[in-house]
């Protein structure tokens, strides 16, 4: 499908028919696309615009916010706690409990608006 804006066309490059596709972050490292579909069950996606791989994990919860990790994995936040994910194995760990879970939530807010502690 193609959408005229002004003079450019837009494409849909994946056509995963989301609930709801939000938290779309672009990782410069891996050149890939992250994205969350957050309506349980959770989806975790990941697009290679050069490849035009698209990657699905299905969440054990409900998630909310994604981060990257410096090494490799992503700190995916749930109404459970954090969770630490890993792309190239699709195992999800949850090393934080919602106590410590809600004070570090806070800080990848403040992170994401240019903070750093």
């Amino acid at each position: 499908m193609s959408y005229p804006i002004s003079n450019l066309d837009v494409h849909c490059i994946v056509e995963n028919r989301d609930k709801i596709g939000e938290g779309a972050m672009w990782c410069p490292v891996e050149r890939v696309v992250y994205w969350l579909d957050v309506p349980p069950p959770s989806v975790l996606h990941r697009f290679n615009p050069a490849t035009e791989r698209h990657d699905t994990w299905p969440m054990p919860e409900m998630i909310t916010a994604l981060a990257k990790r410096a090494n490799g994995t992503l700190l995916i936040a749930s109404h459970q706690g954090i969770n630490v994910f890993d792309p190239a194995t699709g195992k999800i760990e949850r090393p934080m409990f919602p106590a410590t879970a809600v004070m570090t939530v806070r800080l990848m807010l403040l992170a994401g608006s240019g903070w750093e502690p």
